[in-house]
């Protein structure tokens, strides 16, 4: 493998990581790596039809990592006003505080919406609980669909 491989694979582990750290474009990133190699190497170590299947990739893992927090939240019984606080305060959350932000507003944006909306308590704490869980899965699934486009990309590239 030549330096540009290994740039490449730098890059996409950079982008695995930020699959789990918020505000790092994980799957963007790793996608775009794959396209800028994919032209700079004329589509010699894969096609572009590559590059395609990891822009839907991760197209679906963004789609997850937003829709997980909020489904979370309404697997646990959250609101719609719920709902809207766990997407309210995450993005508060991430402007504020950045990586740890990003977590802590959702989960008090669901609770905050929750309280708001006349729930318990109980349920609000339930809710928050919730939007835990999602975003744990969503990370785990978009860590899981990084690690594919490494191990793949790695194949195309030794193979």
């Amino acid at each position: 493998m030549d330096n540009y491989s290994w740039l490449l694979i730098i890059f996409l582990v950079v982008g695995l990581f930020g699959t789990f750290i918020p505000l790092l474009p994980g799957l963007w990133l790793m996608s775009l790596s794959i396209l800028a190699y994919g032209i700079f190497d004329g589509w010699h170590d894969y096609s572009m039809w590559f590059f395609v299947i990891s822009l839907i990739l991760a197209i679906v893992g963004n789609l997850v990592d937003f829709g997980g927090s909020v489904l979370g939240a309404k697997k646990f019984g959250a609101s719609s006003i719920g709902s809207i606080g766990t997407i309210a305060g995450g993005i508060v959350g991430s402007v504020l505080a950045k990586v740890p932000g990003a977590f802590l507003g959702g989960i008090f944006g669901t609770l905050f919406g929750e309280l708001y909306h006349k729930k318990s308590v109980k349920s609000a704490v339930r809710a928050s609980a919730g939007t835990m869980v999602g975003m744990a899965v969503s990370t785990l699934a978009q860590f899981l669909i990084g690690l594919v486009l490494l191990v793949t990309t790695m194949i195309k590239l030794w193979g």
